[in-house]
Order: C-alpha cells, then structure tokens, then sequence
C-alpha cells in the first residue's frame, strides 16, 4: 500500500536542506513510501539567522533561511502559525494516508498538527515521530495540549542535545498507549544509525 512521509524542517532550514540532513536516514525507507519534503512558509530576518549561528556550533546551511513561525522573544506568540497550520493540512490532505516527521521546530509545529488532527481541524495521521521537539510554547497553541494527544507518536533525542528537557516534556504530552521513546549519544540532528534510527525505520514501515 503507498502511504506519504510528510518531513517539516528546523528552524533556518528548508526542504531541500532537511532533505540532504535526513538521506542516510531516508535511504532505509521502503521504496513504497513517498517522502515530502516541506518547506516552511517565512523567511527569517537576516538578524535572526546571524544570532542563531553565531550561539550554536553548527554549520551554516545554505539558504533560504525558512521559519515556520515569526517567534517573539518571550516564546508567547508565533505570529504567522497559521499558515503553517494550513500549508501543512493541504500537503496531509493532498498526499494522505500520511504519517509526519517533525525536526527541532519542525517537530513543534508537528506535535501540534497532531493534537489539531484529532480534533478534527487536519486529517487523520497515520503517526507522528518528533524529533527534538518541545511543547509549543505560544499561548494560542496550550490548549491543544491540555489532554494527552493519542495519535501514535514516536520520540526522539540526543543525550548530548541541549534540548532534551524540552523532548522530555512533549513526551508526557502524548497518550502513554501510543507512545514510543528512543534515544540515542547524539547532538541536536536526525540520527542516522543506531537504535533510534531503527525505531524510526521500523515506524515509518508500520
């Protein structure tokens, strides 16, 4: 049966971009599953790309610089959620059943299209897997997540990524049912090898 992957990037990423991140990866998945690779739909301000570099040991990816979102400083406005929200209903609608893999901000604007799934507002998934996410921390977004979200969701950190209390947290936010855990001695990325790659693998499979 042909079923879609829907992949949502980091921040200052792109599709192209996550595409390149996750091919090791990608390159495990059965032939009968159609990747998307979304791009989202803001442009960050140059400011914001330098401040991101320059704090962090990364490597700076080529652009376009994309955001899901326009965050204030405090964390308590997305400004611009919304069309997230809709461009990505139209890809689950459009390349359904689908299930979706959010990375990093990614996996933000994942969790929440899960919990907006099972209220009816975006198609039914088929799973979630979330990447080095974190509960959303905008007001507008806390109410998706009052009550444990039962979509099938699978969750992955790195012992060495500085977000891994954040991933800790959203886990709780999921129906202890239809969750999964994998971790893995890794940084802030998609790891490629090892147990919780399998355990991607082995979802993305199911």
């Amino acid at each position: 049966m042909q079923s879609s992957l829907l992949v949502l990037h980091g921040y200052t990423m792109n599709g192209e971009t996550m595409r390149e991140h996750m091919s090791g990866l990608a390159s495990q998945f059965p032939e009968s599953v159609k990747v998307v690779y979304a791009s989202a739909p803001q442009h960050c301000s140059t400011a914001s790309v330098d401040r991101f570099y320059g704090g962090s040991t990364l490597k700076r990816l080529p652009p376009p610089y994309l955001t899901w979102w326009d965050a204030t400083d405090d964390g308590t406005e997305y400004r611009g959620w919304e069309a997230a929200r809709d461009g990505v209903r139209s890809l689950v609608t459009e390349h359904g059943p689908v299930g979706v893999l959010g990375f990093s901000q990614g996996a933000i604007l994942a969790s929440a299209i899960a919990a907006w799934s099972e209220r009816g507002d975006v198609p039914p998934l088929r799973f979630v897997i979330l990447v080095a996410g974190r509960v959303p921390r905008a007001t507008a977004l806390q109410p998706l997540f009052e009550n444990p979200i039962r979509v099938p969701s699978l969750h992955i950190w790195g012992d060495r990524d500085g977000m891994a209390e954040g991933s800790r947290e959203l886990v709780t936010r999921f129906d202890e049912a239809t969750r999964e855990v994998a971790t893995w001695n890794g940084t802030h990325r998609v790891p490629t090898e090892g147990t919780a790659a399998d355990a991607i693998v082995r979802r993305v499979r199911s």
